[in-house]
Parts: C-alpha cells; structure tokens; sequence
C-alpha cells in the first residue's frame, strides 16, 4: 500500500496569467516512476522513490518506497488539456481552467506517452 509522503512531496499551487500550476518535489524519484492523474477538481501523483545500491547495508530505512499525494485544486480544470514537465526533482503540471462551458471530466495522463486517455 502506498504511504502519503507529505513533508517529501511538498506542493505550491498558484495562477499564472495562462494557467493553474501545480509544482511538486520529488526527490530521489525518476520520471519514469511517476503516474499523474487529473481530475477536475484534484491532481494525483503516485510513484516510487528508490535510492541507488552502492553499499551493503546492515540497516536500511531509506530505501524504495511507494508514495502518493492528492492535492486539491482551487478551481476545476479541463482535464484534456494538461501539460507536465520533471526536472531536477520537480514535477511542474499546468492545468487550463474550466470556463463555464465546459463539461466536467477525468483524465488519466500518463507521463510515458504524449496522449491523455479518458479513465
């Protein structure tokens, strides 16, 4: 079962002239170990920090472990318009918000490829 990582996973949300931003840390966390899910009210990020193998360990807290963290959002968003970049332990996502036209929905977006899938 995942744990929550809170004080690892620390998040800003914030409103730029274009869009809503998410900004994630991730430390210790590959790209490729990452699975966003947007929502149109909450963006969920689940993964799996791992440390490198370099000693041999008589204890070892720290090693791999799975995460995942939910984070509110203060304004619904379109799903299908979701842009993500990691890099240097940060996963940035902006999100369009909904105008009032738009129908609520949920989106999968899988890091690994450039399509978003609907759930």
């Amino acid at each position: 079962m995942p744990v929550s990582l809170p004080r690892e996973c620390r998040a800003d949300v914030y409103q730029d002239e274009q869009s809503l931003v998410v900004e994630i840390d991730l430390p210790g966390v590959a790209a490729e170990d990452v699975q966003l899910k947007v929502d149109t009210h909450v963006v969920s990020v689940r993964g799996l920090a791992s440390e490198q193998d370099r000693h041999r360990y008589y204890r070892r807290e720290r090693g791999a472990r799975a995460f995942t963290r939910d984070i509110p959002l203060p304004v619904p968003v379109r799903c299908n318009l979701v842009g993500a970049d990691f890099a240097n332990g940060v996963l940035t996502i902006r999100l369009n918000p909904v105008s009032e036209f738009d129908t609520p929905s949920k989106w999968v977006f899988p890091t690994r490829s450039d399509e978003a899938l609907p759930c």
